[in-house]
């Protein structure tokens, strides 16, 4: 299993990828789409702070028995993010 620091560092580029690409997807279209990708940008920092305040947590819990399903579903839930920001972000550069 990686790293808790390793996975707060993967979260953390992958959001910040996710982001410029919705900024260069607004510049392409020229303020087009500018709510709906503010509104994308502003779920996925929300569910990025979301997800580490869920890492920080596992430390105060400390039930290290269940630390592999803790952080699959952590895993889990940012795979399905990423998914749903980059299937948005396709349906508007069609």
């Amino acid at each position: 299993m990686a790293t808790i620091k390793e996975l707060k560092k993967d979260i953390h580029y992958i959001t910040n990828e996710l982001v410029i690409e919705c900024l260069v997807t607004d510049m392409l279209h020229e303020g087009k789409y500018e709510t709906k990708l503010s509104e994308l940008v502003t779920k996925l920092l929300v569910k990025k702070e979301e997800l580490l305040q869920r890492i920080n947590d596992y430390r105060r819990k400390k039930e290290e028995n269940k630390a592999s399903e803790y952080f699959n579903a952590i895993k889990k839930d940012m795979q399905d993010l990423i998914n749903e920001i980059v299937d948005e972000v396709s349906k508007l550069n069609k």
